[in-house]
């Protein structure tokens, strides 16, 4: 499923979106570190990234080039994890809470997605999701890319059917995204963080405080 997406993103002929191949972008993030110098280098890294994607092909078919792309691919920030998601498997476990080769086509569809832009169709998208705001700026950028591939599907996937189209665009149409939420970041963690960062403001504001104060609050 998702390599049959990413293909329809790259283009029928190999030409992703701009003017690089998908083979170009791989050599992009494969000298990520080259680019460290600043603007001064950058042409030196594009010429680097021309001259290494024909030995790429070379070396590797089409589909081990999407796959070592889609391994390395980044996808934005786990908050959770305090890490940076690389790879197509890292994503769904965070994002979906499975591994990509159990997402649905819709799922799927939003992880390809989200390469476009990972910090904002992915980290800040499920960020506001999550707490409820589903009409962000963020969210509704990966709502129109997530249409855009799910509209493209048919012309690059035979199992890919009407009623497989009919339930995508539905859950789209509702933002019906169903981010995993590792409960380990719960909502009494935040809510202790809250009520620390109120007592300290108190510490700060009050002359006359008991050594020790007790902070009552609803949650369990």
């Amino acid at each position: 499923v998702l390599s049959n997406i990413s293909k329809k993103l790259a283009g029928s002929n190999g030409h992703p979106r701009g003017a690089s191949t998908l083979s170009i972008q791989l050599a992009d993030i494969i000298h990520e570190d080259d680019k460290k110098g600043g603007r001064k280098d950058w042409g030196k890294t594009k010429v680097k990234e021309f001259l290494y994607a024909p030995l790429l092909e070379q070396h590797f078919t089409k589909e081990e080039i999407l796959t070592h792309y889609l391994n390395l691919a980044y996808f934005g920030y786990s908050k959770d994890d305090k890490q940076h998601l690389v790879g197509i498997e890292a994503a769904s476990e965070h994002y979906f809470g499975k591994s990509c080769a159990e997402v649905d086509w819709f799922e799927a569809a939003t992880l390809v997605s989200m390469v476009k832009a990972p910090t904002v169709m992915g980290t800040k998208a499920r960020s506001d999701w999550i707490n409820g705001d589903t009409s962000s700026k963020s969210v509704k950028r990966l709502i129109k890319r997530a249409a855009y591939v799910i509209e493209n599907l048919p012309l690059v996937d035979d199992s890919f059917k009407e009623k497989d189209h009919d339930i995508a665009k539905k859950r789209l149409n509702y933002s019906q995204f169903n981010f995993y939420q590792n409960h380990g970041e719960s909502l009494a963690d935040s809510f202790l963080s809250e009520v620390l960062s109120r007592q300290e403001v108190i510490n700060r504001n009050s002359e006359k405080l008991p050594n020790r104060t007790i902070i009552y609050t609803t949650l369990d």
